[in-house]
Order: structure tokens, then sequence, then C-alpha cells
């Protein structure tokens, strides 16, 4: 099952960290990044593995955000690599080779803590023009689970406002890559950083969703009921595709690969969308 929603939590924020298990989210992610002031790194990177444990035993899916700077990425790896954590986020990634780097010293790190190869995944964040015009490449890397449109960054190296009809193209890039390799496709097509303006929130999480993001990343706890309701498939929806993966599943056992139903057409891709709503 695909995750709705992933929810940022600055790893030193313990107000946060206590209750992020009663917020819903699909997955956390700790961050090391922008929410960790440069001097408080180090603490940050301290706590990780006992910070992940706890939410583990609270049943929470545990992501970390690394620092990707050659200073700070060696050992925040090195802090993320343990049994608690599902997947590490870099961000801005700007190539495959880039990436491939960085999932070969997650691999030596996993032998090292004898954990299981390829236990750990990655979420590529694109968010610098290289790394968009580079999708494609970089969602061909092994390991990884997601592509995420960093729509902030992007929208600052352009000189422009985080709006969907801006962020538009080059999210639809990142949804693309990310489906034609069967990987999750994170983000915003518009700007993540709005917590106050729930409408506006919710208008973007729409369009979002009807472009094909499968995840929406929230910054604060009531964006993550507004991606609930908005994902959520209607009743009408699910008795929809109810009855077509019964009829279509019926007439391909008799040889048929196309039946009317409901005065629409149902082919193989209609199915497979039918299947797909009622597994998520």
């Amino acid at each position: 099952m695909m995750r709705k929603t992933v929810l940022f939590v600055p790893i030193l924020n313990e107000k946060f960290v206590a209750r992020v298990h009663e917020r819903g989210a699909d997955a956390v992610v700790l961050d090391l990044e922008d929410a960790i002031a440069p001097e408080s790194k180090t603490l940050a990177r301290s706590v990780l593995r006992e910070t992940a444990d706890r939410l583990l035993q609270r049943r929470v899916e545990v992501w970390v955000r690394v620092n990707n700077t050659t200073e700070l990425l060696g050992d925040d790896l090195v802090a993320a690599v343990c049994p608690s954590i599902t997947g590490i986020m870099v961000p801005k990634v700007e190539g495959a080779l880039e990436l491939a780097t960085i999932s070969s010293e997650v691999n030596h790190l996993e032998a090292k803590s004898r954990i299981p190869k390829d236990t750990i995944s990655l979420c590529a964040t694109l968010e610098t023009p290289a790394g968009i015009l580079a999708a494609s490449s970089i969602a061909a890397v092994p390991r990884l689970r997601a592509l995420a449109l960093g729509g902030e960054d992007l929208a600052a190296a352009l000189g422009i406002s985080p709006r969907h009809a801006a962020l538009r193209g080059p999210g639809q890039i990142v949804i693309m890559a990310a489906a034609a390799h069967n990987l999750e496709s994170w983000g915003v097509i518009g700007s993540i950083a709005n917590h106050t303006n729930m409408n506006r929130f919710a208008r973007e999480v729409r369009l979002s969703r009807a472009l094909g993001v499968t995840t929406i990343i929230c910054i604060h706890p009531k964006q993550v009921g507004v991606v609930d309701l908005i994902y959520r498939s209607s009743s009408e929806e699910l008795d929809w595709a109810t009855d077509v993966v019964r009829a279509y599943e019926s007439a391909k056992i008799r040889g048929i690969g196309s039946i009317a139903l409901h005065g629409q057409m149902i082919d193989e891709p209609v199915y497979l969308r039918a299947k797909r709503m009622l597994e998520n």
C-alpha cells in the first residue's frame, strides 16, 4: 500500500516527537537538515537512533532527511543506517551517479551493522533545475523507493513563487519519472510551507493528486487530516471499482479483453486503475 502522507518532524523538538504517533501520518521524516541549526547538527545526530527506536515501538514508520553536503553527509548516513529506520531522504539530488554513490555507502553501512542488504530505502528530492532535468536517470538508481519534488527550493532557484501553476511542469516530470520506475512520487505541486491557509493547501493537494502525486509531504499535523480526506475514495468510487474489478476478472476468465459496464468501456487500464483504488 502506498503512503498517502509523510510528516516532517524536527528531531530536537521533543514536544512534536512525543506526539507524532498520534498524528495519523503513514510515515514520519525525522529532519536533520533545514529544521536543525548548524550548531545543533551533532546533537541531532546523537539522538537519532534512540528517537527512531522509540517511534518504531509506537508503530511509526521512520525516515530520516540527511544533509547532502560534503561536510555532513557521511556522519548523517552512519547515524541513519540502523534497524529502526525505513528509509533515508536525500535532498538536492542532481544526478544518478551522486545518488548511486550514496546508495553504495548505505550498502556498506548495512553490512557493517549486520543489517540485511537493501533494507534501507532511499527517497531522492529534486529541488534544483539540474535535478529536475536528470529525473529519469535518477529514478533508475536501485534502492530508490520514491522521488520527491522540492517545490520551495526549486522556486527559489528559478526566482519564482511556489504556486501550482509555476511548478506544474517540473512536478509532472518528477511524477512521470517516478511512475516509469514504479516509485512513489512525494511532495506538493505548490507550497509545502503553507500550514495556515488550509483552503489553499487543500486546493493544491487536490491538483497534485489529480496529476498523479502519490504521497503528500506535510510539515504540520493539521495538514495530515486534510490530505486524508482528499485522498480517501468515496463510497461511490469504491462501489464503482469493486464492480469493475469483479466484472473484468470474470470477463478475462472467459477470454474477453474488454467489456461494457455502466455505460463505460472497461479494458486493462481501467481495470488496473480500479484495482489500485481498492488496494489503497
